[in-house]
């Protein structure tokens, strides 16, 4: 197994019983360990395009992003979170090997459901420590950077907690719409910065989403090359997936959640096809958003074979 660095305390495995979900037909997606379909849209209003969410978002208490988790280490009481997943069964949840490695010894805990980061252990929001974590045996820096956590106890599919689908081999789409879902702090941007200031405002760390656009090939290959010194192995480049955020009017707002995954919307069925290796949820051409594909057919072989 190729060396990773990771703390004593992520043990390292290559399989592990569990069940994936897998999204072998996107519109008809069914499986009978799952009381509900993988992926499907959400039955609870869009979440607004804006990151402050407003007197109707807060009274919603059911995420529009199910499918997410948060992770967190904890040596004592307190938990620090850190990064994002993606429940893809009821015991599994995908994340960036690079998170991992940057957290701090102690227990590693997912928390799911949750809208507001500052939520506690209210009614729908589950709790639940990590038993073991699968490191992909060939990651190579921001190559294949991607790890799955067991879960002490199954997760409980509710409105705020369900499964996302995993892609079919080489099903990226370049031109399907890519959302990447992160905790920032809410903002009015219409308040001015002494506004806020005077009425000692506080905004909460709320689940929102940018929407991405997918940089091409040749382009995420050149721009690996220039970060990289040197020229980047096609079969290396190939397992990336390069994007950039939409809406500019994030920079202020977002500050991000780190390794977080990369959806995929077609049909109203939402399929995780990538992890974020490097980069944040606000970004420009400048410095892309790098993500380990999901559907690079070693990777995907990989989480299947987790069992």
């Amino acid at each position: 197994m190729v060396s990773t660095g990771l703390p004593a305390h992520v043990l390292l495995i290559t399989a592990f019983a569990g069940c994936i979900c897998n999204s072998l037909a996107a519109s008809t997606a069914n499986y009978a360990w799952l009381p509900i379909r993988c992926g499907g849209e959400p039955d609870t209003p869009a979440f607004l395009q804006r990151t402050w969410p407003g007197r109707q978002l807060l009274q919603n208490g059911t995420s529009q992003w199910p499918w997410i988790a948060m992770i967190a280490s904890s040596s004592g009481p307190a938990l620090d979170w850190h990064c994002a997943g993606a429940i893809i069964g009821p015991q599994h949840v995908l994340t960036s090997a690079t998170c991992l490695k940057e957290m701090s010894t102690g227990r590693l805990s997912v928390w799911a459901g949750a809208m507001y980061r500052a939520q506690g252990a209210v009614s729908g929001h589950q709790l639940r420590e990590v038993t073991r974590v699968a490191v992909h045996p060939r990651m190579r820096s921001q190559f294949r950077d991607v790890a799955v956590l067991t879960l002490s106890d199954p997760l409980q599919a509710t409105p705020s907690v369900q499964y996302a689908c995993l892609p079919n081999e080489g099903s990226h789409d370049a031109r399907a719409q890519k959302l990447l879902p992160y905790w920032g702090i809410a903002k009015d941007t219409t308040m001015n910065e002494a506004t806020q200031k005077r009425d000692h405002l506080e905004y909460p760390i709320v689940l929102g989403q940018a929407v991405q656009k997918t940089i091409w090939p040749e382009q995420c290959s050149g721009y690996l090359s220039r970060l990289h010194n040197n020229e980047v192995p096609q079969e290396v480049s190939d397992t990336l997936i390069c994007t950039y955020t939409d809406q500019q009017d994030y920079h202020r707002e977002c500050v991000g959640t780190r390794s977080g995954p990369l959806f995929q919307q077609q049909n109203g069925v939402y399929t995780v096809i990538g992890v974020m290796s490097m980069g944040q949820a606000c970004t420009d051409h400048d410095a892309p958003n790098l993500f380990s594909s999901v559907s690079d057919p070693q990777t995907l072989h990989w989480i299947k074979s987790i069992q």
